[in-house]
C-alpha cells in the first residue's frame, strides 16, 4: 500500500515538475525574445453540426497555439474572430449564418480585409465539409460515420496572398453496444482531430 502511495506522489511531483520547467521556460523565451511579435487570426467554416461543439471551438485555437508558438506570435480571440467574420458578412450582404453548408465562401479580398480589421499579420482559415453521415449496424452495436474534408489556407494579409495551403480528407466514427445509441457530434469531432493533427506549417520564416 506504501508502495503504490508514493508512486503514485512520484508521479504528482515529477508532473508538477515539467509543468513547472515548461512554464519557466515559456516566460525566459518571452523575456528575450527581441523580434516583432506577429498577431495571427483563426477562423473556420464550418457545417451546422459544429455550431453547439464545445470540444471543437477549444480544439482549433489549441492546435493554432501549437503551431504559432509565443513569443514569436500572438493567437487573437478565436471568438471574437469568429464575430468579425459573421458581422463582415452582414455588412457586405453576404449569407451571415455562422456554420451553415450554404454559406457564402469568403475570397482572398474578403480574408484579406477581415485580417486588417482585426489588426492581424496573418489569417488562417478553415474551410470545413462533411459528407452524409452513414449508419453501420453489428450484431450488438451501431455505429455514425462520416468523412471530412478540411481546407486550411495560411494568408500573409500584408501580402494579401494565400502563402500555404492544405486539404486533409479524414473520417470520423462513433460506436455504442447493446441499447446505446452513437453520437454525430463525437464522429465528426474525431474526424476533425484526425485532419488537424495532420495540419503542419513551417513558421521559420513568418
Amino acid at each position: 500500500m506504501m508502495k503504490k502511495i508514493f508512486l503514485v506522489l512520484s508521479t504528482l511531483m515529477f508532473m508538477c515538475s515539467a509543468c513547472f520547467a515548461e512554464s519557466m521556460s515559456e516566460k525566459v523565451a518571452q523575456a528575450t525574445f527581441s523580434g516583432e511579435v506577429k498577431k495571427v487570426a483563426i477562423l473556420m467554416d464550418a457545417p451546422v453540426t459544429y455550431a453547439d461543439n464545445e470540444r471543437i471551438r477549444e480544439m482549433v485555437p489549441q492546435k493554432a497555439s501549437e503551431i504559432f508558438k509565443k513569443p514569436k506570435f500572438e493567437i487573437l480571440s478565436f471568438e471574437e474572430s469568429q464575430m468579425m467574420k459573421k458581422i463582415y458578412r452582414e455588412e457586405n450582404n453576404m449569407i451571415t449564418i455562422d456554420y451553415a453548408t450554404s454559406i457564402t465562401p469568403l475570397k482572398m479580398a474578403d480574408v484579406k480585409a477581415l485580417g486588417e480589421n482585426l489588426g492581424a499579420d496573418y489569417v488562417l482559415l478553415l474551410n470545413v465539409t462533411n459528407s452524409a453521415p452513414r449508419v453501420g449496424a453489428g450484431l450488438f452495436s451501431v455505429s455514425f460515420k462520416t468523412t471530412i474534408t478540411c481546407d486550411a489556407r495560411l494568408m500573409d494579409v500584408n501580402a494579401g496572398k494565400y502563402i500555404m495551403m492544405k486539404q486533409t480528407v479524414k473520417d470520423g466514427k462513433s460506436t455504442a453496444v447493446l441499447a446505446g445509441i452513437p453520437s454525430f457530434d463525437k464522429a465528426y469531432q474525431e474526424a476533425l482531430e484526425k485532419s488537424l493533427t495532420e495540419l503542419q506549417i513551417n513558421t521559420a520564416n513568418l
